[in-house]
């Protein structure tokens, strides 16, 4: 892939590439895009994120109606590059295969093996969607409402539904990643022999506990945040679960009843 094909700054995203980009992925039949306006910027945990208005020529006709759209790169650390690229591959690979599912069109996306670095161009679905605003003081947003939490729902039961014992399963499952050890495709037999294993205990019932796993690092974090708004029970049966998750997520994919999450 040719690093020019990969936007890595907002000022990259020019009327010239984006027509060329419309017009190659069949979103755009005859004019050009003559000018974009940055309405706004925002940077999440792993990305940056620029919301861009676009101006058409005259004669432009798009399939369908482009609306204004939402460029995304990651952040300039390794992991980010990690994350991103990921998602790049969604887009690219996964979501090709549900345009009838309830997700954003995406208009481009592009993905650097060589620097790492990635770009998701999508449509701008913000004007209709509902915002969750932070409270006041920086604590935690309120839920939405029952109604939207049901709509999202929907959607996520959809994407499940759709991919369940999916027969492109297996082909897709080379793409995975977890968030264990931050590495990507974790899990497989490789990663699991060398991960030392301690005979059950008493305590445990049976579930296999695995030494030097980052996970328990990652639910002691939790457990501290949530102080006494959780049980001692609770905390011993997440403790338990976590130890053993490697072994059980590797023989739970083995089985059928599976979709991508």
């Amino acid at each position: 892939m040719k690093e020019l094909e990969v936007f890595t700054d907002i000022e990259q995203v020019t009327p010239e590439r984006l027509t060329s980009i419309f017009k190659n992925k069949g979103y755009l039949s005859n004019g050009k895009v003559t000018k974009t306006i940055k309405k706004n910027s925002e940077v999440s945990v792993t990305s940056n994120m620029h919301y861009l208005e676009l101006n058409f020529s005259n004669d432009a006709q798009t399939v369908p109606t482009i609306p204004n759209i939402v460029v995304r790169f990651p952040k300039h650390y390794e992991y980010n590059k990690m994350i991103g690229r990921h998602e790049a591959k969604f887009y690219d690979i996964v979501a090709e295969n549900m345009n009838q599912l309830p997700i954003p069109i995406c208009y481009d996306v592009a993905n650097s093996e060589e620097t790492g670095w990635s770009h998701i161009v999508l449509e701008d679905l913000s004007k209709k969607h509902v915002e969750i605003e932070s409270s006041e003081g920086g604590g935690c947003a309120p839920p939405p409402t029952k109604q939207y939490c049901e709509k999202a729902i929907d959607s996520l039961a959809e994407l499940h539904a759709y991919w369940w014992d999916h027969p492109k399963l297996m082909e897709f499952s080379k793409y995975s990643y977890t968030f264990y050890d931050f590495k990507e495709n974790s899990y497989n037999d490789q990663d699991l022999a060398m991960i030392s294993v301690a005979p059950p205990d008493q305590s445990s019932e049976g579930f296999t506990r695995f030494e030097n796993v980052n996970d328990n690092l990652v639910i002691d974090q939790f457990l501290k945040l949530l102080e006494n708004r959780i049980s001692d029970m609770r905390k011993s049966y997440l403790q338990r679960l976590f130890s053993s998750f490697p072994l059980i997520a590797h023989e739970r994919i083995k089985t059928k009843n599976i979709t991508i999450i």
